[in-house]
């Protein structure tokens, strides 16, 4: 009885203290991985959320510069069309197209009255004339002055174009526009993707934002 009672105090003396240490050591390592998982996690999202705030912000300002841009572009075509309406007496097709080379204009196209088209840049569809329901004919028919077209696609092609218009006193207009090609660097999907392929890895951590909020 007496060994039994001396075994259980080695016991208690010797394996004891060692048992609630590492019971001890096991409930620290537990409280402080929580507290350190906690803290990254609040960390990773915090970052995430001014990612998502300064990407936000430069598409915001990419798009407004590019709006900017295409204002300035719309306004070189209004112009470009002042100048040859103001030089009309020297209107020819090679005429148009020394300004559409001057100007960087794809295409430039003078219209009579009744629509006719009487040149152009390149010299195509000379004595077109539009019917009811094109764009050139609304534009026409609408009485104003100066307008500006989205972009759309041609008339009697396949392609899609921006154009500007501006009509003489007489009522004949300038037709001036370019094809997608040209100004589809200033469409908000070709900023979205120009953005996109410059943030690869920017796009990384927001996939982690995502995983955060909704796994966790």
């Amino acid at each position: 009885m007496r060994n039994k009672n001396s075994g259980i105090k080695r016991l208690q003396i010797l394996y004891l203290p060692i048992i609630v240490s590492l019971l001890s050591f096991f409930i620290m390592a537990v409280i402080s991985y929580n507290r350190s998982y906690k803290f990254m996690k609040s960390q990773m999202i915090e970052k995430s959320n001014e990612l998502v705030e300064l990407l936000s912000r430069s598409i915001e300002n990419e798009l407004e510069r590019n709006e900017q841009y295409q204002n300035f572009n719309n306004e070189l075509l209004m112009n470009a069309g002042e100048y040859v309406i103001s030089h009309k007496d020297q209107i020819s097709n090679e005429y148009l197209n020394e300004i559409a080379g001057i100007f960087e204009i794809d295409h430039i196209y003078y219209h009579g009255p009744n629509g006719e088209l009487m040149n152009s840049a390149d010299g195509s569809f000379i004595g077109w004339t539009p019917k009811s329901g094109d764009s050139i004919y609304n534009f026409m028919e609408s009485g104003e002055n100066r307008y500006v077209e989205d972009v759309r696609k041609g008339t009697d092609t396949d392609d899609y174009y921006q154009f500007v218009y501006l009509r003489a006193e007489k009522g004949e207009f300038i037709q001036l526009g370019n094809r997608l090609e040209t100004i589809e660097h200033l469409m908000p999907q070709k900023i979205m993707q120009s953005m996109e392929e410059n943030i690869i890895d920017e796009t990384k951590i927001l996939f982690i934002h995502w995983l955060l909020i909704n796994i966790w």
